[in-house]
């Protein structure tokens, strides 16, 4: 007969030292001495699985296990083989005892190494007391787990109630801190909160995750615990939004268990200071604010080829323009996704060559000379711009946080006695107020925001910090060419609101779609696609600025490597100025003037 072996561990820690191979060995031994094959394909560990919670039977080898049984894929007769009962289930008796009759009913029998008990249909009927002493021997055990679980819930929640009195628990320290016991006090650990200051520096600088991580590693700084050797995203990710760095701590309990996973809430308020704090709250809630927005995502991390990511739009159907490269050569071009998925306004895919782009865009911005540079006033206006936004911020995020709390407050309020009802109603009144002051304070930003910004007019954006930027691209380092790229990239965010891509001219939906040009240039006859041909060596690129001025950009392929820059009024129309200045410039065609005048 077939016969399997089965341990369980319900901690990680029980399974340290022998006691694995020990017990997979007393198995072997006893299918020897009964002469029955083991199957050691089918020796099954769940290590660190809870019995009492039933989590080794939902995501344990167990689990499979029992479903091969009820599947008929387990041959009959067959053994299983555990050390104790316990080890198949700390549930309750009905459930215990339901799954223990039915791996007896399916024609497999349950062998027990501890007692030397072997458990099938015969004996059972033959002997009722076998059963009956398995049942006591399952009541035990899960006793036992309850009055563990109980006292390690009491102990806990002892824990929890002495630190809201004010004394610090050794079971909630974090990393970068050290519990001194005898004075009730955190003492910093000075390298690891100097490391974290330094990942919320990198990460509102504009720096990814994954870029953290490399610096960090580079900069040879020692992670938290001494087994890894190296940074990592997790890591970096958890310190970015975990609240104790702010000092806080925040209680959690198990509100139910669903398919073997604990599903926790808040237990109790946050208890604020409990921790030295190590980032200030400006700085916290910037770092979110960078995370929350699309303006905080920087794309591939270490290769910076887009500079002009989450800016870049279709002019015809106002879909994102995605990078991607082509052909032999590797062009690199931008595309509307929109028309690659075949719904963009013009129901054609046309791409626009990205280094064109970029070569004409950096060119345009050495030769700007807009009333929106920024002076020394304007400096500490747009200083004063900044701080208020990260203010604001930081409101927004503290209101959006109460509102939270007020719903889980709400959803704690229904079920509960009648000192919990009264505790849970004043939190909820304390967190009204709170928002009420928050709201207040808001208003108080914005209006303030508002007035500097009338003063600072159209200069958002420090366009010589741009400039400088710009001049550094040339840099044989790659290292640091990157580093300028990733600011640049930046640096385009904050200046521009929107890049519009007409690929095939700003006029070519308008016109294909008039029937009397139609007919003037007998598109029957040309076909479309040649026709948009015909149009491709107007490509033209609108840049919307965050102050509300535009550029347009042309592109004529007729005249190689040709890039031209125009200043437009707020309607994106040419000036008489700048339409007589073009009329100079030899390599200006009329018909390159009619295009940029929407006429063609």
């Amino acid at each position: 007969m077939k016969c399997y072996s089965y341990v369980r561990f319900s901690s990680a820690a029980q399974a340290a030292g022998k006691s694995l191979e020990r017990q997979v060995e007393t198995a072997r031994k006893f299918a020897q001495e009964m002469n029955w094959e083991m199957d050691e394909s089918l020796c099954m560990h769940d290590l660190g699985l809870s019995g009492f919670h039933a989590v080794h039977k939902e995501k344990g080898e167990l689990g499979v296990f029992l479903q091969a049984i009820k599947e008929n894929k387990i041959p009959v007769p067959s053994a299983l083989i555990v050390e104790n009962l316990d080890r198949l289930s700390r549930e309750s008796v009905p459930d215990a005892l339901i799954e223990f009759l039915n791996i007896l009913r399916a024609g497999i029998t349950i062998v027990t190494l501890m007692d030397k008990q072997i458990y099938d249909q015969s004996s059972i009927k033959g002997t009722p007391y076998q059963l009956f002493g398995s049942i006591m021997i399952m009541a035990r055990a899960h006793e036992e787990s309850d009055t563990k679980g109980k006292r390690r819930t009491d102990t806990w929640n002892r824990a929890k109630k002495e630190a809201r009195d004010g004394k610090k628990i050794k079971a909630r320290n974090v990393a970068w801190l050290k519990l001194d016991e005898k004075n009730n006090k955190f003492i910093e650990i000075s390298e690891h909160v100097d490391s974290i200051r330094r990942i919320y520096d990198l990460y509102i600088q504009g720096h990814g995750v994954e870029t953290i991580c490399k610096i960090l590693n580079q900069e040879k700084r020692k992670t938290f615990h001494k087994i890894t050797k190296s940074w990592a995203n997790t890591t970096v990710n958890r310190l970015l939004t975990t609240r104790a760095v702010l000092g806080e701590i925040q209680f959690m309990k198990t509100s139910a268990i669903e398919h073997g996973k604990r599903k926790m809430i808040e237990d109790g308020k946050v208890i604020k200071d409990y921790y030295p704090a190590i980032i200030d709250e400006d700085t916290f809630y910037e770092a979110q604010a960078i995370r929350k927005s699309k303006g905080g995502q920087f794309g591939k991390i270490g290769q910076m080829k887009n500079i002009f990511s989450l800016k870049a739009r279709c002019g015809y159907c106002g879909g994102s323009m995605s990078y991607g490269t082509r052909g032999r050569k590797r062009f690199q071009y931008l595309y509307c996704n929109n028309a690659k998925k075949g719904i963009c306004n013009i129901n054609q895919m046309f791409s626009f060559r990205y280094d064109h782009l970029e070569e004409a865009f950096l060119n345009c911005c050495k030769r700007l000379e807009l009333r929106d540079i920024v002076n020394d006033k304007q400096s500490i206006i747009q200083a004063n711009i900044k701080n208020l936004k990260v203010q604001i911020n930081t409101i927004n995020s503290k209101i959006q946080e109460s509102e939270e709390n007020v719903k889980k407050l709400k959803i704690a309020l229904t079920s509960g006695s009648e000192a919990t009802i009264e505790f849970f109603t004043e939190s909820i009144n304390e967190e009204f107020s709170k928002q009420k002051e928050l709201k207040n304070t808001h208003t108080e930003l914005q209006a303030e925001l508002l007035a500097q910004e009338n003063l600072q007019g159209c200069a958002e954006v420090n366009l010589e910090t741009l400039k400088t930027v710009i001049q550094q691209m040339n840099s044989t380092d790659e290292g640091t060419r990157l580093d300028t790229r990733r600011k640049l990239q930046k640096a385009i965010r904050l200046l521009i609101d929107e890049i519009k891509i007409y690929p095939v001219g700003k006029q070519y939906k308008t016109l294909m779609e008039d029937p009397i040009f139609s007919e003037r240039y007998e598109m029957e006859k040309i076909g479309k696609a040649n026709f948009s041909r015909m149009f491709s060596k107007f490509k033209e690129v609108e840049v919307l600025f965050n102050g509300g001025g535009s550029l347009r950009l042309v592109h004529d392929y007729q005249t190689e490597g040709m890039k031209l820059f125009f200043e437009t009024d707020k309607k994106g129309i040419l000036t008489k100025e700048t339409i007589e200045e073009l009329k100079k410039n030899p390599n200006v065609t009329e018909a390159m003037i009619e295009v940029l005048k929407g006429k063609i």
